[in-house]
Order: C-alpha cells, then sequence, then structure tokens
C-alpha cells in the first residue's frame, strides 16, 4: 500500500474520532514533522503534503423564519411573557430596531433620545464586554439592513417607535 493514501486514511479517522480544528491540528503537525525528515535526508518525500483537511466555514444556508429566527407572534408572545423592567424594554428595543446582539450589549443611556425616538449607535461590546467604536469596527458598507440606519460622523442611528417608550415597557428611564 501507498504512503499517501495510508495518510488519507488516517486523516478520515482523525475527522470521524475528533474535531475537525483538533484533526486540521494533528494533521498539520504530521506534515511539520515530515517536512522536516526530508529536509535532514530521512525519508524521500513528505507523503502528506497534499493532504488536506478543509473547513466548513460558515453556513451559507439562509436562516428561516419559524426554524432560525422567531416569527412575529413568537416575538410578540416573548414580549408580552416579559416583566415590566430593564428585561422587557432590551426585548423591545432588540425585536423593533433590529440591533445586532454586539450593539444591543454596547448601547449606554447616552446614546438614547427619547424625544427624537432615535438610539444612536456608537459603539459595540463583544462576548466578553470588550467595547469597539463604531469608527474603528466597522468599513463603509459593512452594515447591509432593511432598518433605516443612516450615518452621521462615521456613526450610525436608527428610529425607534412608540413601544418602545417607558410608558409601554414599564420601565422608568434615567440617565447614570
Amino acid at each position: 500500500m501507498r504512503t499517501t493514501p495510508r495518510i488519507q486514511a488516517l486523516r478520515d479517522e482523525l475527522i470521524k474520532s475528533m474535531s475537525r480544528p483538533m484533526a486540521k491540528k494533528v494533521l498539520t503537525s504530521l506534515k511539520a514533522i515530515l517536512k522536516d525528515a526530508k529536509r535532514r535526508g530521512n525519508v524521500a518525500q513528505n507523503a502528506a503534503a497534499d493532504v488536506s483537511i478543509t473547513s466548513h466555514g460558515r453556513i451559507k444556508t439562509k436562516p428561516q423564519v419559524g426554524r432560525d429566527i422567531p416569527t412575529r407572534d413568537e416575538i410578540r408572545r416573548i414580549i408580552g411573557a416579559a416583566a415590566p423592567g430593564k428585561g422587557r424594554a432590551f426585548l423591545l428595543t432588540a425585536a423593533l430596531t433590529r440591533m445586532r446582539a454586539s450593539e444591543l450589549r454596547g448601547l449606554r443611556w447616552a446614546d438614547v433620545d427619547l424625544n427624537k425616538r432615535q438610539i444612536h449607535v456608537r459603539q459595540r461590546a463583544d462576548h466578553w464586554r470588550h467595547i469597539a467604536r463604531m469608527e474603528a469596527a466597522m468599513s463603509e458598507g459593512d452594515r447591509k439592513s432593511s432598518v433605516p440606519y443612516w450615518r452621521r460622523d462615521g456613526r450610525l442611528s436608527c428610529q425607534f417607535h412608540a413601544p418602545i417608550c417607558p410608558a409601554r415597557t414599564g420601565h422608568r428611564w434615567r440617565s447614570r
């Protein structure tokens, strides 16, 4: 049996027995060992050189409403079941403005203009709450959405409607 098919069989076994990223690391290490052995003259060729593990990347299928995204009725029921307070205000803001999770995490009270019914998206916060200014975090044309966002001084803003107002959410809005 030739060596390359054996390496391919090893690759297949690695993919079955461990995560794809870990299998890729193991195969990369093997390839490096064989490359060094070839450089030293211990093997005639690197049989693993042409063997690779490709990553799946992100799933390219379009999200479906009802499976990946809640339906409008489900959103209404979720908001209806939320107790008055910050949580309800947060859910309404998320549902009605279509802001990204990172934009919601980075939202400050100073970014909300209740009189003009505008939310200014000036910064983002990642899962670890590290703040990044929108100018640094976003390139021109990065935001593609049907929500009415517009740029002012390199920042984004969006309109919000009556259901987000404090009287509807049962939350007293106060500055910090």
